[in-house]
């Protein structure tokens, strides 16, 4: 019998392992372990690649004991997922009394020890991707050191934590001895996704109990950074001297209310000298008419929050403009009012500008009136940046490249339509 060369096993089973979705397909990988002796440990690489728990079935502690026994399988996961069920809406005060004891005890468990957390991380020495969802993240106890520098990641994702530092929970095998920790600087992350992670306590509290950081003099290293909405972690690290300003060189923030464009102030003005691309999505806080009912800010306007004065060496802007047809009467002049000025408080360094209208469909007379709201914006990028070599217009994939252009010929200066600089693109992703 021919043997079959180790890559070429490797790749039959992660074939079989893949389902028409690019995701694992358990079953299967389950039974390629038990096909020979040869393939099992290719199977367990593949199906161990992806862990995903749910921290209400406390199943961590099990879980590190379990890779503390595998080495072999702890150096196959690549991705780690800690997720917690959304909570159901909290009951009216005519509904507590019908809550008995026993079921308020059956209430799922929701919390997440950082040590713990750090102490499987730890295990997985090929670990590049930590997710955390929904989970209620504790203090750090005071009785453990933190570890003794940051852990490299490929994408950290943290997504609607609520961050509890002061609220260990009852018979916590930590009591009472937990303190605040900077979460950001265990972490040495190419990517940061944040999105909805409040805390549970006041800046007060935190300076009062003094927050616990590595003790190393380099800072938290963020590379591009993806945040929507506020976020505690950012302003806790912030608060305590930051990321380093000098890798943090690819930003896409979109702000949901007042308070987080003010955190998106504080990135801008920390981390913008070292920007060379950024993404700003002002689609929600326009819709949700803030804008206009904020009075904290003269002319111009709360939009100046976001000024982009800070980033000198900024390459790329891209800017989107959700034009659905129930709100674009409505918003068309706050889109305007705010890209107008962020353009304008942006540096002459400027070499590409996007905007992406995804959000656009090719009705008669619909395509042309968005096109005319967002012309004036093109002609202030050709008038603001001497060096802008493109600007590009992204718009869904049905629609056709060529007819745009030509409905964009009628409305531009004939010198800028006909310099090539402005063109329709397609998304690189399924829209």
């Amino acid at each position: 019998m021919i043997p079959i060369p180790y890559e070429v096993m490797d790749l039959i089973i992660e074939y079989v392992g893949a389902d028409k979705y690019y995701t694992r397909d358990r079953a299967s990988l389950v039974s390629c372990t038990l096909v020979c002796q040869g393939w099992r440990p290719l199977a367990q690489a593949h199906l161990f690649r992806t862990v995903a728990y749910n921290v209400e079935e406390q199943v961590l502690d099990r879980f590190l004991a379990f890779l503390e026994a595998r080495p072999h399988i702890a150096c196959a996961v690549r991705s780690l997922s800690l997720w917690a069920d959304e909570q159901e809406e909290e009951l009216s005060e005519d509904d507590d009394e019908y809550q008995d004891s026993d079921q308020e005890e059956s209430t799922p468990n929701r919390d997440l020890f950082p040590d713990l957390l750090m102490r499987v991380v730890a295990a997985l020495p090929a670990l590049s991707q930590l997710k955390l969802e929904r989970v209620v993240l504790l203090g750090w106890p005071k009785d453990t050191s933190l570890p003794p520098q940051a852990t490299h990641l490929s994408r950290l994702v943290l997504h609607a934590i609520t961050y509890k530092p002061f609220s260990p929970p009852p018979h916590s095998r930590h009591g009472d001895t937990t303190a605040p920790f900077d979460m950001l600087s265990l972490f040495d992350a190419d990517r940061l996704i944040a999105s909805g992670n409040k805390g549970a306590f006041s800046e007060a509290d935190m300076q009062l109990a003094g927050v616990l950081t590595l003790p190393t003099p380099a800072r938290p290293a963020v590379r591009v950074l993806d945040l929507r909405g506020d976020d505690c972690f950012l302003r806790c690290t912030l608060d305590r001297g930051g990321l380093d300003a000098e890798r943090l060189r690819v930003a896409d923030l979109c702000p949901v209310d007042v308070r987080s464009m003010r955190l998106i102030r504080s990135i801008l003005q920390y981390y913008g000298g070292g920007l060379v691309e950024l993404d700003l999505d002002m689609c929600e806080i326009a819709n949700s008419g803030e804008s206009t009912s904020s009075a904290e800010e003269s002319h111009p306007g709360l939009w100046g929050i976001c000024s982009l004065a800070a980033c000198v060496r900024l390459k790329t802007l891209r800017l989107h403009y959700d034009r659905s047809r129930s709100r674009r009467r409505q918003r068309a002049a706050e889109y305007q009012r705010a890209y107008s000025v962020i353009l304008a408080s942006a540096p002459a360094t400027l070499h590409e500008l996007t905007l992406s209208v995804l959000g656009l469909v090719m009705v008669d007379g619909l395509f042309t009136a968005v096109m005319k709201e967002i012309v004036p914006l093109i002609l202030q990028g050709f008038v603001r940046f001497p060096g802008l070599r493109a600007v590009r217009i992204v718009v869904r994939s049905r629609i056709g490249i060529e007819r745009c252009m030509r409905a964009m010929r009628d409305l531009l200066p004939a010198n800028i339509a006909e310099s090539g600089v402005v063109r329709f693109e397609h998304p690189r992703t399924f829209d």
